[in-house]
């Protein structure tokens, strides 16, 4: 009975290696075949870039942003101001004044300034008039950050965490209630 079990074994263990070596060669052999006989593919996706620059013209005090990617996008600025005295910043903020009549920007609940029309690439759009207070003694820094998001409803919806809106080729933005 003993020598009965151990043939049953040694039979099963010579079985199973056969069939773990079958499949091995099987498997080998198909993906060598199909690595000879498959041509390469070339990804020919072009991802989008979306970026955006904003241009002071120091003369008049005014800026600008430039769509500087190769897609259409709609683009945000924050305003902060500063006041500085010996190369330190004045922890008291001035208080600005944005002038938002007959332009295409609107304040969003956020506290970002939103440009509500598209702008396709390679263009510029004029930015609000920004003036802020003197303060004696102090130099006033206003410092303009743009960044910009392709002119899709999902990017945008997830960009403004749902301040803005695509409505069309426009952006209607939740503003912040007086």
């Amino acid at each position: 009975m003993q020598t009965m079990k151990r043939k049953l074994n040694k039979r099963n263990l010579v079985l199973l290696l056969s069939l773990a070596l079958l499949l091995t060669a099987t498997v080998g052999a198909t993906l060598a075949y199909v690595i000879t006989k498959t041509d390469l593919l070339t990804n020919l996706f072009l991802p989008s870039k979306v970026d955006c620059a904003v241009v002071e013209d120091t003369a008049t005090g005014t800026f600008s942003v430039k769509n500087t990617g190769d897609t259409a996008c709609y683009i945000r600025i924050a305003i902060v101001a500063t006041w500085t005295a010996d190369g330190k910043i004045l922890a008291e903020q001035p208080d600005c004044t944005v002038d938002l009549t007959g332009t295409n920007w609107t304040k969003g609940s956020d506290g970002y300034y939103y440009y509500k029309a598209e702008i396709p690439a390679g263009e510029t759009v004029p930015g609000p008039k920004v003036t802020a207070e003197t303060k004696e003694n102090y130099a006033l820094s206003v410092e303009i950050l743009a960044s910009a998001i392709q002119a899709t409803p999902d990017a945008v919806q997830a960009w403004s965490n749902g301040v803005a809106a695509v409505n069309g080729d426009s952006l209607n933005v939740k503003t912040a209630t007086p």
